[in-house]
């Protein structure tokens, strides 16, 4: 535990149900640093799709942890900060960032999120749910093009662009140049995440062959970009 300056934060660019990312899986779980840690996993970003929730409970099975899902638009709980509230692990899934941003603001979780991380607790994610933590995003959900979205939760400075392509990197680059986006800017590729302890970054990793972060800053008027090569996990 980190307890008084955050507990870790992991960031995950992009997951495949064609691809086996179990070591990935398998890390988030270790993070909490307890046998059988109680994870909770948040579908709202695809609108609580049942899939989704099926391939959680095949990658965290009881014989591991604690597993749970909490539902905020189909189901709600009476008391859903209660649930957030006692676990070691918060997993927010992928979808839409900006309906996921507003069902867990209109529920009280964000705060109740940024309790459980600064008390030493794990919040992660993959896409949708890597985004959330920042400041902002590269999104396709706000129209039929990628867009910059300026509005996350804000537990680390700067934004996040999950499924880092080329296409992506260009457009984060040009919405920090034009203000569009805070930087510093994380661009990450499926597979692979970037873990934080507390608001530091502690490193990267990937379940994949290779990966590689990609963190954007803008410096008088040019954007400069520093590659951080990722630990593969076995």
């Amino acid at each position: 535990m980190l307890s008084g300056v955050g507990g870790r934060l992991v960031a995950i660019g992009g997951l495949s149900p064609d691809v086996n990312d179990t070591a990935l899986h398998r890390f988030v779980r270790s993070t909490a640093g307890r046998a059988r840690p109680r994870v909770c996993y948040v579908p709202a970003a695809s609108g609580d799709f049942d899939r989704y929730v099926e391939l959680f409970y095949e990658q965290y099975p009881r014989s591991e942890c604690e597993p749970t899902h909490l539902e905020l638009l189909r189901g709600v709980p009476r008391a859903p900060a209660a649930v957030v509230a006692e676990q070691d692990v918060v997993y927010i899934g992928g979808g839409s960032t900006p309906i996921l941003v507003a069902a867990l603001r209109i529920h009280g979780l964000d705060a109740v999120l940024r309790e459980l991380w600064e008390a030493g607790g794990v919040v992660c994610g993959d896409s949708a749910g890597a985004h959330v933590w920042f400041e902002g995003c590269i999104t396709d959900s706000l129209g039929p093009d990628l867009q910059a979205f300026p509005d996350g939760l804000g537990f680390v400075a700067g934004s996040c662009v999950a499924h880092l392509d080329e296409g992506r990197t260009e457009l984060a680059a040009a919405a920090l140049l034009g203000g569009g986006l805070p930087g510093p800017i994380w661009g990450i590729p499926d597979g692979a995440a970037l873990v934080f302890e507390g608001t530091n970054v502690a490193e990267a990793v990937t379940s994949r062959e290779a990966g590689v972060v990609v963190q954007l800053e803008r410096t008088n008027g040019t954007v400069s970009s520093r590659n951080i090569a990722a630990r593969r996990l076995r």
